[in-house]
């Protein structure tokens, strides 16, 4: 063999051995290519479901809680009007209930003031007051005037009780709905109400009173504080 095809056959080789070092690291790198774009497929398919799920989770989220804003906007104003009734009654039959003696010279003035108050007397116990004022002759004062106040306010306060049951009842009913601040301010407020409508608790009326109104202030501060920010589950 001359040189020349010594030569030939050398760089033959030469071009064959490079064709195929390239062959080859085209081939890896395609098939590297390949499984990247495949594990890339997949890992962004993983992706998109993840994002899908959370997203369902969310939109969940939002409309359970919105169920819950919604709910709780209609529940709060219904639950502070039943207490602050209660509250304002209480308040009321006290004031309406201890009048001093001569202010009322007859028993039709005496009916006329509580109709003005909003508070009106079965006719048996009307019949009871001019009882009394025919005996003490419309003079009241002492034991007659006390009397006469007790005789009031006991059928004033018979409603009250069974006010106070149902405030109880619709607290109950929404409880799922309501906050545990919120739970435990009603459960406070209704054994002071329960206390001011016994007839049994001998109690400092006008001192039940004043700390009533105390818890009607934070109860209110509180109902309004949840309203505003709408995250009931602080």
């Amino acid at each position: 063999m001359d040189i020349q095809n010594i030569l030939i056959t050398i760089a033959t080789s030469g071009v064959v051995s490079s064709l195929a070092t390239l062959g080859i690291q085209t081939f890896l790198k395609q098939g590297i290519t390949h499984h990247f774009n495949k594990e890339l497929a997949l890992f962004n398919a993983e992706i998109t479901l993840q994002a899908e799920k959370r997203k369902l989770d969310f939109d969940r989220k939002i409309h359970d809680f919105s169920i819950y804003s919604t709910k709780r906007h209609e529940i709060y104003p219904e639950l502070y009007k039943k207490v602050y009734r209660i509250y304002f009654d209480l308040n009321g039959i006290e004031t309406s209930t201890s009048f001093q003696e001569g202010l009322f010279s007859s028993p039709d003035l005496l009916v006329d003031y509580l109709k003005s108050q909003n508070f009106s007397l079965k006719e048996s116990t009307i019949t009871k007051i001019n009882r009394i004022y025919e005996k003490t002759n419309g003079n009241l004062e002492g034991e007659g005037l006390l009397i006469l106040q007790l005789l009031i306010k006991h059928e004033l306060m018979m409603p009250m009780p069974l006010r106070v049951a149902d405030l109880l009842d619709f607290h109950m009913e929404n409880l799922l709905y309501i906050s545990d601040k919120v739970a435990g301010m009603i459960l406070i407020i209704t054994k002071r109400f329960e206390l001011l409508t016994s007839a049994v608790v001998e109690i400092n009326v006008k001192e039940e009173l004043e700390v009533l109104h105390v818890l009607m202030e934070d109860f209110r501060n509180i109902l309004r504080e949840e309203i505003a920010v709408g995250d009931y589950t602080k």
